[in-house]
Parts: structure tokens; sequence; C-alpha cells
């Protein structure tokens, strides 16, 4: 009897197969970053202008500092360059010039830029805060990642998801924004943490509010403040002290945020 030959359908569906894997598990960039004065840092380069930016999804805008933009000679309130970390290279980047003094406090060094979600929104990023890094895919090709799963919208051109805090008398729910440059757990757009009246609120050292609740988890007494830069169209922000309790997804082409458990 002769020896059955593997059936070619098989074999080419097997080698498709690990094709795919192969192509799931290579992302596109890859960058360690910091995870300083509440904001993950990176190093980046738009045009001549090289330095410390941060990553930073609640920007709905990539800005570059003016102060640096006119060491670089740019007079103009906008510009379109060449964008480049972690790997990538972004020809053509709209930039917005922007005064970051109000965020300046509390870096070791000057922040160059804020890369926004304008550009972040076109990966899936995924961020470890211990070692800090980022990393990122093109839309669905990321490899499973096992977590919980929380839907994430778009609003006003931040990545939000669904979340209630209470200060013990008052409960405020909707929707908060991904910010991966801001300290506080929660920021809220209206006056339920308090914080000093002029300044970036960003910069405002944290109080604290009674909960915060998200995808049927209880959080207590997370760091607070307020958010008076945030549209009124979101509740609020979730900042690093309660996002670098996970390894984050945020995949905003996909519609979902998952929190999965640190590297051990």
């Amino acid at each position: 009897m002769r020896p059955r030959r593997p059936c070619i359908a098989v074999i080419v569906a097997g080698a498709a197969g690990l094709a795919a894997t192969a192509s799931r598990a290579a992302p596109v960039g890859s960058v360690g970053c910091l995870l300083e004065n509440g904001a993950v840092v990176v190093p980046a380069i738009l045009d001549q202008a090289g330095g410390d930016w941060l990553i930073d999804f609640a920007a709905p805008q990539t800005l570059l500092h003016e102060t640096r933009a006119q060491k670089e000679g740019i007079a103009e309130p906008a510009l379109v360059g060449d964008l480049r970390f972690a790997g990538l290279a972004l020809p053509s980047t709209p930039v917005t010039v922007a005064n970051l003094d109000p965020r300046a406090p509390g870096f070791v060094t000057p922040i160059v830029g804020v890369i926004g979600d304008d550009v972040l929104s076109r990966y899936v990023v995924d961020i470890d805060f211990e070692p800090c890094r980022v990393t990122f895919h093109a839309p669905g090709t990321a490899p499973r990642l096992k977590g919980q799963r929380l839907p994430l919208a778009r609003i006003e051109g931040r990545p939000t998801v669904r979340a209630a805090v209470s200060d013990g008398r008052r409960a405020l729910a909707g929707a908060f924004v991904v910010d991966t440059a801001s300290k506080a757990a929660v920021r809220l757009s209206i006056p339920t943490a308090h914080g000093p009246d002029d300044g970036d609120p960003r910069q405002w050292s944290p109080t604290w509010i009674r909960a915060l609740s998200i995808g049927g988890d209880l959080f207590e007494k997370p760091s607070a403040a307020r958010g008076a830069e945030l549209p009124a169209s979101v509740a609020g922000a979730l900042g690093t002290d309660w996002l670098r309790r996970y390894r984050l997804r945020i995949d905003t082409p996909g519609g979902r945020l998952i929190l999965a458990k640190p590297r051990p």
C-alpha cells in the first residue's frame, strides 16, 4: 500500500496559518519610555526638533512647543513635517504650534512636543508601565492579549470609556478620556474635585474622591483633580495613577480598551 500524501490544501492552509501568526506577532514600532510627572514620555523627532515628547491620547492634535518652534525658525502657527518615533516614520504629519509652558513643571528635561490622538489612533497601542515600553501594531495585526475588555469610543478626537465616580454625596457617570499624560487617577470636568484656579490642571497636586467604578470593578479613594481643559462632552479623564495598574491595549481602530495584568 502506498503511503498517503498529505493533502496540498492542508499544507497550504497550515503555511498560511503560520504566516498569519507571524504577521500578527510583528509590531510596526516599539520604544522604551519613561513615566515622568504622570506622563508617558518617549524620544521623537519632528524634522530637526528632537527630544522628549509626550504620548497623550487626551490631546486631539499633535503639538510642537512654541519655544522649540521659535528655536527652529518656525513662525507659522501650524506646519506639516516628518515625525519619527518608535521606529515609525510618518511623513507629512500636521502639527500645531502651542504654548506648552503650563505643562512643563515637574519634567526633568524640556518637553519638545505632544504626540496626540490624531497620530496614535491609527494604531493599536500597547503600554507597559513596568518596565516602561510603548508598542505599536497595525490594525488587526496585534497578538491576542488576555484581559478585561471595555468598549472604547472617540469623542471630539479622544478615546473614552464608560465609568462612574462618587465623592460620597454625589455620583457622576459618563464618558472618561483615556489620559496617558496626566497623573491623577481621575480628573473631572466639573468641580467635584477641587484644585487651584490658575495653572494647568494636569500639574495640580491630586486630592482624592470616594470611589471610581469601571468595568464592574470598584476602586476606593483614587487620586483626583479637576480637568478644566476637558470638553463638556466628557465627564472626565482617567490618568496614569489608575492606568498603571495594568498593561494597556488602546485599540482605537477596534473600539476597545484591554486591561491586562502587569508582567510578573
